[in-house]
């Protein structure tokens, strides 16, 4: 069993928390912004939750220039060579968008479901994700919930691995391509709106994504 306040790992029928000393035996409603009566639950806003992602996002960046580096792909490389015209190498390309995809999903996933609660940018922002009952979220929670946050991102991902790198081109094919990523493009952002309005409308500042995988994040 999980303690609800720390989260740490403890035997079955524990009393309390062999870490933190919280007790394991009281009726714990995180709904009601209190984990137990001596335990006050402060949720997360918005600007640590931003820091968190930025700081994460720097990271799997330089994960992902480590792997272009290994499979022989650069992004900006790419872009160069679509401009001007020239050959994008198209195994490179997939393998990148492949490892890379995987990476960023492991790192949410296996992180945010571990005792630590939390990637490394919530880590370093004092922050974690519990369950409603304070407690630790499984990995098929964190799992729907990294899904339900990054739905488009893993789209837009999953198509750029089908359809290989971009293609210049007179017959108007670039310009459908173009087209279709300004679309998905379009509607990711009106669904990241959606997010933002209702974590800002939660009195538990909980995001749609929360909102469904039903978890909270809060300050440590």
């Amino acid at each position: 069993m999980y303690c609800p306040t720390c989260g740490s790992e403890n035997p079955e029928g524990a009393k309390v928390c062999e870490k933190c000393g919280a007790s394991l035996t009281e009726d714990n409603n995180i709904g009601n912004s209190t984990i137990s009566d001596e335990y006050e639950v402060e949720y997360a806003g918005l600007f640590k939750r931003f820091l968190a992602y930025v700081v994460d996002g720097i990271i799997l960046a330089i994960i992902g220039a480590i792997v272009g580096k290994i499979v022989g792909y650069s992004s900006f490389t790419a872009m160069l060579n679509a401009a001007t015209g020239k050959a994008i190498d198209v195994n490179a390309f997939r393998t990148y968008y492949t490892i890379v995809l995987i990476i960023g999903i492991a790192y949410y996933v296996l992180l945010e479901s571990s005792p630590k609660q939390g990637s490394l940018g919530k880590m370093l922002l004092g922050i974690k994700i519990t369950n409603e009952n304070g407690g630790r979220i499984s990995i098929v929670t964190a799992l729907e919930r990294y899904v339900i946050l990054g739905v488009f991102g893993i789209i837009s991902s999953v198509l750029s691995i089908i359809q290989g790198p971009p293609k210049v081109s007179t017959t108007g094919v670039g310009a459908a391509a173009f087209s279709s990523s300004t679309i998905l493009a379009f509607v990711s952002l009106v669904y990241y709106i959606i997010i933002l309005i209702t974590m800002l409308s939660s009195q538990y500042k909980q995001g749609l994504h929360d909102k469904l995988a039903k978890t909270y994040v809060v300050s440590k």
